[in-house]
């Protein structure tokens, strides 16, 4: 079984602290070995197939078995947030490595080639039918003895070596599957026995697909500033040639428009810790974003991953433009570059922003009638969310009264120091400059293959949170465009 719980039970609403109660919960099991019960809880919703996936809440204190059955304990932290932000944790339990004795000696397994290993390696074996499955895995199990490994880095390349030919190299898409995730040869060597056999072991599945093949509709989804930090992307732009590559690229562009100003790399690469980065600017985390989304999108594109429709969230639009084949990459980079750069002029100039679990009509009728002037609607993220944007002292009071008259009301600051479309964007001259600097982008559809992002992404319905919906072929994302990106309310 799958044994499921919530802190919220014992604490409540902790918002920003929720994942670190979590944490300090689970660390708190380990030390235990227990699981304690989920409190106030009667039924699940009816719509949860717990008997399906065999979850159960726990009701009882529930104790780990012994250390000696079977592998650590691994509990899973979920977190999803209401700005958007989605994390998850999977915690193992601390086993020390036991060296035995024997006749007074101390028995080391690293002399003996024993060393734990914890790598997990996937086999997929694909045919028509379950007879040539069968067939196939008792050749491949014959094949495999003839191939003994004593020693383990030799047994690891080995099998990494056949675990991508298998994923790469041979056609999975068959209605039959079988599926072995193992850590050794011991282990496959059990699992495809059992296959055989039709005997159930941990490790390994059997799946059969429907004959019809599903169709297959993918969405892109580009967000807004917010979610960034100051070392996201470091790993995949050290692992994926590819992602590197698109993220050189906008560096280059960046350069180019912004004369040296600073540099997309430096920022997202080269800054030794948090309190180096500049990350939470505006003018360094829109350019930012908009690269890891689009290096992601590359990447995606390059494992034969394709959009049938995007989506984007305010500042997401430059990222979903491009990647629909609206703007030429230099024609993005320097959209990205003049709005992140004229709305930063606005940072920490007495605007501050608000979510809040109200719908619109709520929220207008009983939160900002006769101050409509000092704070507006910026975003209305469902029928249930808006994100309120104005002065930083009427934010302060609205979020006083929500407090008191409305308790059960979420509501939250965002780690914004700035009033994102609204009317404190009318400052500084950003709509004239804007204007100006983006008024030869034309934005209708590309024309020629070479200047888009990607030919298939071109053909993906493009969902515009300017327009609120669709965005039609005739509608350009021209300089007037991206101002009304700027300052009217996002609708997604």
């Amino acid at each position: 079984p799958l044994l499921i719980g919530s802190v919220k039970s014992n604490l409540g609403h902790t918002e920003g602290a929720a994942g670190v109660a979590s944490l300090i919960k689970v660390a708190m099991c380990m030390y235990h070995r227990t699981i304690p019960p989920s409190m106030q809880f009667t039924s699940l919703n009816p719509k949860i197939e717990a008997q399906r996936y065999n979850l159960h809440v726990v009701q009882h204190c529930v104790p780990f078995p012994p250390h000696n059955i079977g592998e650590p304990i691994a509990i899973g932290i979920n977190s999803f947030g209401m700005g958007g932000s989605t994390a998850h944790a999977i915690v193992e339990e601390y086993q020390p490595i036991i060296t035995p004795i024997i006749n007074e000696h101390t028995y080391d397994h690293h002399n003996e080639n024993q060393r734990e290993n914890k790598q997990y390696f996937i086999f997929i074996f694909s045919t028509k039918s379950r007879q040539s499955l069968n067939d196939q895995l008792i050749q491949f199990n014959r094949w495999l003895k003839t191939k003994p490994l004593n020693d383990i880095d030799d047994d690891q390349a080995f099998l990494q070596r056949i675990s991508q030919q298998l994923l790469l190299k041979r056609t999975i898409s068959y209605q039959h599957l079988a599926i072995f995730v193992f850590l050794n040869q011991q282990q496959l060597y059990e699992q495809i026995n059992a296959f055989l056999t039709e005997q159930t072991l941990a490790g390994f599945s059997i799946v059969s697909r429907p004959t019809k093949p599903l169709a297959q509709k993918i969405c892109f989804v580009f967000s807004g500033q917010g979610p960034q930090w100051w070392a996201m992307g470091r790993q995949l732009y050290e692992s994926e040639p590819l992602f590197k590559k698109w993220i050189n690229l906008i560096d280059e562009e960046m350069t180019k428009i912004n004369n040296g100003e600073w540099k997309l790399l430096e920022e997202l690469i080269e800054k030794k810790n948090e309190e180096e980065s500049r990350i939470s600017d505006t003018n360094i985390a829109q350019p930012t974003l908009f690269a890891i989304q689009v290096a992601l999108a590359a990447l995606f594109v390059s494992w034969n991953i394709y959009p049938s429709a995007i989506i984007s969230h305010s500042a997401g639009d430059q990222a979903a433009a491009f990647v629909a084949g609206r703007l030429t990459l230099e024609e993005a980079v320097r959209v990205v570059y003049h709005r992140s750069r004229l709305q930063n002029r606005n940072t920490r100039q007495g605007g501050r922003m608000l979510a809040v679990s109200m719908s619109e009509e709520e929220v207008k009728e009983k939160l900002l009638k006769g101050i409509e002037h000092l704070v507006c609607i910026a975003v209305v993220n469902s029928p249930r969310s808006v994100t309120l944007s104005g002065d930083e002292k009427t934010i302060d009071e609205l979020q006083q009264i929500l407090t008191k008259f409305h308790p059960n009301v979420f509501k939250a600051r965002l780690r914004i120091e700035n009033a994102f479309h609204s009317h404190q964007m009318d400052r500084f001259d950003i709509e004239k400059e804007m204007l100006s600097s983006l008024k030869d982008i034309g934005g209708l559809p590309l024309v020629d293959p070479q200047h888009m992002f990607h030919p298939k992404c071109a053909q993906a319905y493009l969902y515009s949170s300017v327009v609120g919906g669709r965005l039609s072929d005739e509608t350009p994302v021209d300089a007037r465009y991206w101002w009304s990106n700027v300052r009217q309310c996002v609708r997604s």
